[in-house]
């Protein structure tokens, strides 16, 4: 039976300098192992260290954009990752249902379904590799986190529409890995 790629879970509190503020560069690492089938492999603080802004808070605010992290995907080993600046949760999930994974901007605190570390009201990155048989559940690796999670699909989405209403649009914005076969 042919399952999902898996790719492997990254700890960005593991890093002293900036980890604290890499969320999405943590998840861009994730989906950039997903992207290619474990053949590439980078770290979070790599992803951070490709972008214009290798050191957090030099440009606008401490965290990076989607954007930045699609740029450096591109540049460290010419992945493409696709951006969505304002599409609809439905958009998302039928980029799940292709087989790619997502790189996805939430507001942490509306995800109180997450358990594996304190929820904080604040902008936050975390990578969406797949939803469950009957869609309840989707896959989620939070870089705040030691492993990858079970997350109720309702508590995600409330997540990525609330960053959406942080940042004055009426959807999401995320990006997503090529579609890959399953093993």
């Amino acid at each position: 039976m042919a399952v999902v790629y898996r790719p492997t879970a990254q700890y960005q509190l593991s890093e002293p300098k900036s980890g604290k503020h890499d969320c999405l560069a943590y998840a861009t690492a994730v989906a950039m192992d997903r992207h290619t089938l474990g053949g590439v492999f980078v770290t979070g603080r790599d992803v951070r260290l490709a972008t214009n802004e290798p050191i957090p808070g030099t440009i606008g605010g401490t965290g990076l954009q989607i954007s930045q992290i699609v740029d450096a995907a591109y540049k460290l080993a010419r992945i493409r990752l696709r951006e969505y600046r304002n599409a609809a949760w439905a958009t998302l999930a039928a980029r799940l249902r292709e087989g790619r994974g997502v790189v996805l901007c939430v507001v942490r605190g509306e995800m109180p379904q997450n358990a594996c570390a304190d929820p904080f009201d604040d902008e936050h990155g975390i990578y969406l590799n797949s939803f469950n048989r009957d869609e309840s559940r989707i896959l989620v690796y939070d870089s705040l986190c030691k492993r990858a999670a079970w997350v109720n699909t309702v508590s995600v989405r409330r997540g990525a529409e609330a960053y959406g209403r942080r940042i004055r649009i009426s959807g999401t914005r995320f990006a997503v890995t090529r579609k890959t076969p399953n093993i």
